[in-house]
């Protein structure tokens, strides 16, 4: 199936309104594949690079989704990847560069914290392309596929990015107000923009998604703060927890993508946040996969947490046995056929009933 019926949001809504609730008594899993393999993986790639015009980024969105065939819980849906902390741009401190595989950041001048000052421009450039692009691919896709949100960014990632990371790690240290200041400005810009782009995904009448692999009923976004991996579970209490505890009060679907091995000693700090809902867990390149991470995804679980791991097939099978079949959802990277996905959705079906 490519694109979605009145019949098919119908379940879509009906299940993750249900998983986030807790009240599902299977996972999640999407996974995906592609209707002709000779045009793609079907993982909803983005083959357009920023400067091309919004028109041939929603004409290339809109093939890549028509040959993605959407299996378990997966759904048709776009969201334009301008790369992680287009804020930074948008607020016309950073300048973006693009190769053919990623997207960075870097900032247009050096400025000292306490001469950065941080306000929303609706006019700016990239927001405008943004926007044009949200807003197309609306009126293009209209009720058959969402449409998600650009990759913000988040909290101090932004900071980082104008001030880079060693600069930022001594401003912690020698200026904790100003770093404090310019991020409650960066909390009130991404607002504006993410209220703007949101105004017009509303018209779908679908619900939300943001850049990751899933769905709600009302406003949602996966949070993040990779600076993190660098700083003490003390600083990450005091510089990052009050800006996430802020969004979460702004948003009721909320998830954090904890990335990495050295993002594990702040775990306790957002299992205490009640206003947050899940956490999505990357253990990164070099790691164990996802699955074997039983202390830590328990310990999320224990919390009334809810969970979303991207594995594999096998990978996924064996995280059912370690952890059960509720509150936990699925992303499958590999690319399947329909025999695979029957197959890989028939043996979940089997582990959830053997878990219970």
């Amino acid at each position: 199936m490519t694109w979605f019926n009145h019949s098919d949001w119908q379940r879509i809504k009906q299940d993750y309104t249900a998983f986030w609730k807790a009240e599902l008594d299977r996972p999640l899993i999407t996974a995906y594949g592609p209707k002709d393999s000779s045009q793609g993986s079907g993982l909803f790639h983005n083959p357009y690079t920023p400067e091309d015009s919004a028109e041939v980024i929603v004409s290339l969105a809109k093939k890549s989704v028509e040959n993605t065939l959407c299996y378990g819980d997966a759904f048709p849906c776009f969201w334009p990847n301008f790369g992680p902390g287009l804020t930074t741009a948008m607020v016309n401190i950073c300048g973006m560069h693009y190769s053919a595989d990623t997207i960075w950041f870097e900032p247009k001048e050096m400025k000292h914290l306490q001469d950065i000052n941080i306000k929303a421009d609706l006019k700016n450039e990239w927001f405008v392309k943004i926007k044009k692009v949200t807003r197309l691919a609306v009126e293009k896709f209209g009720s058959r596929a969402q449409v998600g949100f650009t990759d913000l960014g988040g909290n101090l990632d932004l900071l980082s990015a104008c001030r880079t990371p060693n600069n930022l790690l001594m401003d912690l240290l020698d200026c904790p107000d100003e770093v404090k200041r310019v991020t409650q400005e960066f909390h009130d810009a991404w607002w504006t923009y993410y209220n703007e782009l949101a105004g017009i995904i509303e018209k779908q009448n679908l619900g939300f998604t943001p850049w990751a692999s899933t769905w709600a009923p009302g406003k949602t976004y996966i949070m993040q703060c990779d600076f993190a991996s660098m700083i003490s579970p003390g600083m990450f209490k005091e510089f990052v927890i009050p800006e996430i505890q802020k969004t979460c009060q702004k948003l009721e679907y909320t998830f954090f993508h904890l990335d990495g091995p050295m993002m594990v000693p702040h775990v306790e700090h957002l299992l205490d946040l009640e206003e947050l809902r899940g956490i999505q867990w990357v253990p990164g390149a070099g790691a164990p996969s996802g699955d074997t991470w039983t202390d830590l995804i328990q310990r999320i679980l224990e919390a009334d947490k809810l969970v979303q791991l991207i594995t594999k097939r096998e990978q996924t099978l064996n995280a059912i046995r370690n952890f059960g079949s509720k509150n936990i959802m699925y992303l499958v990277t590999e690319s399947l056929n329909p025999d695979q996905a029957e197959k890989f959705l028939d043996d979940v079906k089997n582990e959830c009933k053997a878990s219970r």
